[in-house]
């Protein structure tokens, strides 16, 4: 999902096929990539920012019927079931305050304005409202990082405990018995997965920019899912990948974050530092294979293919193309290679 300059007027609807398909990868990929993202739960992230996006729809004239409805299945995303731990209890109170957040930037922001700007703005007042009620509260800070660095560790045991139990089974015995290899191959396999604990801290300690990374992607998502339903626009639609671009200020955000990863001797700072580099980097690698995708311009087989080649050489490839796309994306900030060689074409899905 991506984002192009302000157009004078939304466009009509666009079609379900890609925002489908993105929407099942969205709520599917984080139970399978459960160290990667903070949510694993990303309806809870979803489904209020798209009853707070259609009571904004309702304040601007749009139908009641549809806002109290949102309204209540938003509000069954974050109550129901119970909150099964301090963990669940964060992540539920961070989906409410984002989509309050993303409704007041919406209601407040001129409607010509595009989403890139809007659902940073929603994630960074919501992560700002979070650190300033934790500082204020007792042992907040200290709560929220225990509580977070606890549930990754707790994601990436379950694995090695799961796995260690059936070792210990009659079954695997005897298929050890069967081909003694597999003896060997399954201790190695355990042994990796209790190393992992060490990976699950790193990832803890950018928990919060990806918290924010995946938040502006559920935002986006409503965005396009409200532009489907809605009946009274509230800015214009998503963008191609090829068009998406944003404010060329932005990139004080990555100056900001190399400046504090520096700071000698002050590890909340360099923490702080890390965290920014995460989501502008991200953000700027985005732009970046906006521009690849606009110098290639595949047709759907080549992108077909480009998909497969990406999945076959997941480890060689997605790391190569990131790094490209990100000094792409830092370079278009002064280049701008799309606006130079041809007026950029009206903003679409």
């Amino acid at each position: 999902m991506a984002d192009a300059a302000p157009a004078a007027e939304p466009r009509a609807r666009g079609g379900w096929g890609l925002l489908t398909a993105a929407l099942v990868a969205f709520l599917l990929l984080p139970y399978l990539l459960a160290v990667f993202v903070p949510v694993t739960e990303p309806h809870r992230l979803l489904l209020p920012a798209m009853a707070a996006l259609m009571i904004v729809g309702w304040l601007a004239g749009g139908s009641l019927a549809l806002a109290g409805a949102w309204a209540l299945v938003g509000a069954a995303a974050v109550l129901w079931p119970a909150p099964s731990g301090t963990f669940d209890t964060l992540q539920r109170a961070w989906a409410v305050l984002l989509a309050g957040g993303f409704g007041l930037v919406i209601a407040l922001s001129k409607p010509s304005r595009p989403f890139v700007g809007r659902g940073i703005a929603a994630a960074g007042l919501t992560m700002l409202v979070v650190l300033v009620l934790a500082g204020v509260s007792a042992g907040g800070p200290e709560l929220i990082d225990g509580t977070v660095r606890k549930e990754y560790a707790d994601r990436i045991a379950v694995p090695a405990t799961v796995w260690e139990t059936y070792l210990a089974s009659p079954e695997w015995a005897k298929q050890v018995q069967q081909s003694p290899a597999l003896g060997e191959a399954g201790s190695s396999f355990l042994e990796q997965l209790r190393a992992l604990p060490a990976i699950a801290a790193s990832y803890a300690t950018i928990a919060p920019a990806m918290l924010v990374l995946q938040s502006v992607l559920a935002l986006a998502l409503a965005w396009a899912l409200y532009h489907r339903t809605g009946r009274v626009p509230l800015g214009p639609p998503l963008a191609r990948l090829r068009d998406f671009r944003f404010s060329d200020e932005l990139v004080w955000g990555l100056v900001a974050g190399f400046a504090l990863v520096v700071l000698p001797e002050a590890p909340r700072a360099r923490l702080l530092g890390t965290n920014v580099l995460v989501c502008f980097g991200a953000l700027y690698a985005l732009r970046g294979l906006g521009v690849l995708w606009w110098f290639l311009n595949p047709g759907r087989a080549m992108t077909a293919l480009l998909a497969v080649v990406m999945i076959v050489a997941f480890p060689v490839a997605v790391p190569a193309v990131l790094s490209l796309a990100l000094g792409l994306g830092v370079i278009d900030t002064w280049l701008d290679w799309r606006t130079r060689t041809r007026v950029t074409p009206q903003s679409s899905e």
